[in-house]
């Protein structure tokens, strides 16, 4: 069962998110190991475990627990219900007692989500928790998360992502003794692990824990973060202005086959006139209002391959070949959200190519 829900998983993220993961051999097949990652959306345990072979508990907020469907998920994949109003000591020990069985440990150091693609102020728990069990600490950077799935938006978007695991972070073992005896020797009536641990804290050791893994993470987080800025100001910009190709095309097109070929004109259909007064319209209207959205781009981008089909069928085609034609749709909408640089280049002269066929196939 696992097995078919992580590769159904895989090829959603892979069709909806373009979802790349590499150094996921850096886990080790067995023992006690802490994942830490940056947080940019809601979907980022699945992204890391998707392609992985063992499992990982995570601390999650309780309440979708209380959802039929995703709370059986969430506990079947071993999530661990908190009280984020009042996370504290017991998260803290179950988060231990996981790794005390040997088993992964998945962490978000920033203890929320990310605002701008970068990292928050990260919290030194992991490093506790590191120093606490001596697990070894890997570090995950995922890259384009932001964008597909931001704080201040209500449902992810198509967007490419991708997740890269580290070498591991294996902590001083001159460190951890030290912090040991620290801790044994603050031993008085009961105290629990955690409150033993806290008066034995190593504050200073513990923030070159979380400075290493901040430097880590960065390291391919925020070269990233620079690529996309670029590629969406390259994307803003490719709002051009009307010109012969691709917006004339399906006239220049039509105005073709009308002059110079005789049995065209006997089968000029009112849908055909449609789609061309309908995708000028359309032009019109786009700008006028000038709405610079990532959908209205995607839109303008698509629109003279829309056009195109709705040509086909008013001319060629019949209803049988709708299936066809979304299909088709769906695959350069696919390819203009992640091969956007050489989308635009072939855009143009495909086209070209198209539009010469149809006239051509009128000869």
């Amino acid at each position: 069962m696992d097995f078919i829900l992580r590769s159904l998983g895989n090829i959603f993220f892979r069709l909806l998110f373009d979802l790349h993961v590499e150094g996921e051999a850096q886990v080790p097949e067995k023992g006690a190991v802490i994942l830490a990652s940056n947080h940019p959306t809601y979907l980022d345990p699945a992204f890391i475990m998707v392609k992985l072979r063992r499992p990982v508990r995570f601390l999650a907020w309780e309440r979708p627990f209380r959802v039929p469907v995703l709370g059986l998920l969430m506990k079947r994949y071993g999530a661990i219900p908190v009280n984020i109003d009042r996370p504290g000591r017991a998260s803290f020990e179950a988060a231990a007692k996981v790794l005390r069985s040997g088993e992964v440990f998945g962490i978000f150091p920033e203890g929320g989500r990310s605002h701008f693609g970068t990292m928050n102020p990260l919290k030194s728990g992991v490093a506790r928790l590191a120093m606490m069990t001596g697990a070894p600490i890997i570090p995950i950077t995922i890259r384009g998360g932001h964008r597909v799935w931001h704080k201040d938006q209500l449902f992810p978007r198509p967007g490419p992502v991708s997740v890269q695991f580290h070498p591991p972070m294996i902590l001083e073992s001159k460190k951890l003794s030290s912090h040991h005896r620290r801790s044994q020797s603050l031993v008085m009536g009961a105290p629990t692990a955690i409150e033993t641990a806290e008066n034995a804290r190593d504050k200073e050791y513990e923030r070159d824990i979380v400075d290493k893994l901040v430097k880590t993470i960065n390291q391919s987080l925020l070269p990233s973060v620079r690529a996309e800025h670029k590629e969406d100001r390259v994307y803003q910009e490719a709002d051009v202005p009307v010109g012969w190709n691709p917006e004339l095309l399906p006239y220049l097109s039509f105005i073709i086959a009308w002059l110079l070929l005789p049995r065209f004109r006997q089968i000029v259909s009112p849908a055909l006139l449609g789609w061309l007064t309908l995708y000028a319209g359309y032009l019109l209207v786009h700008r006028t209002v000038r709405l610079n959205t990532p959908w209205t781009l995607a839109l303008r981008q698509l629109s003279p391959w829309i056009v195109y089909l709705g040509i086909l069928f008013s001319t060629l085609l019949s209803r049988d070949h709708i299936g066809l034609a979304v299909v088709f749709l769906l695959i350069c909408l696919w390819y203009q959200t992640f091969r956007f640089y050489s989308y635009r280049k072939f855009r143009k002269w495909g086209l070209v190519l198209a539009y010469l066929i149809w006239t051509a196939s009128w000869l």
